[in-house]
């Protein structure tokens, strides 16, 4: 059985959630419902195809529309691990956003990614013009699954999420520029 996409906030106070949220107990939450500050949020970006700085940059403006960006000082250069495509640049942001439901959170970085010209009828791992991974919100963890919105049908019939990343961790063009963006501060990305 799928677990749905979160709807509704028990608990109120935004520190108290993110404090005592722990991956046994999944606190659903409201759509775009700010609780006393903005959530923060870890996207990787990623580009390897057509002008790739010029790609990353477009991505952070257009995150940039859903909240506080703060990028990281670090972009990385990094072999396709696919071995398919050219060479990646990666960086990763801090998002402060009001969008406290992960799973919209992530439409919206789906949409961007459309939005900069995203193939999405290409195989996974395909050479892409930007690539942005959900890999960490603060507090949270789990898993969702839940039915696209008719605009990302194109994607797929069902969305999935998994907080944090589960390939994030074991990725040095992430952990770097994360690393980098929060002064040495080391953020549980593993299990």
């Amino acid at each position: 059985m799928r677990k749905q996409c979160p709807q509704v906030f028990e608990n109120t106070g935004f520190a108290r959630v993110c404090k005592n949220f722990c991956a046994s107990r999944l606190i659903p939450i409201k759509r775009n419902l700010v609780l006393g500050g903005c959530l923060p949020a870890f996207i990787a970006l990623g580009s390897n195809l057509g002008n790739r700085s010029e790609n990353i940059c477009r991505g952070k403006a257009e995150l940039g529309k859903l909240g506080l960006i703060i990028p990281s000082p670090l972009i990385i250069e990094t072999d396709d691990e696919s071995g398919v495509g050219p060479p990646y640049l990666n960086t990763v942001v801090k998002l402060e956003t009001t969008i406290v439901n992960p799973c919209l959170l992530l439409e919206e970085c789906l949409r961007i990614e459309l939005t900069c010209g995203r193939d999405r009828s290409l195989p996974p791992n395909s050479p892409r013009t930007l690539d942005l991974d959900l890999i960490l919100v603060e507090g949270m963890r789990g898993k969702w699954e839940w039915n696209s919105p008719s605009d990302l049908l194109q994607i797929g019939q069902i969305l999935s999420l998994i907080l944090p990343h589960p390939r994030a961790f074991y990725r040095d063009f992430v952990v770097r520029p994360l690393e980098a963006l929060e002064g040495g501060r080391s953020l549980d990305l593993a299990d």
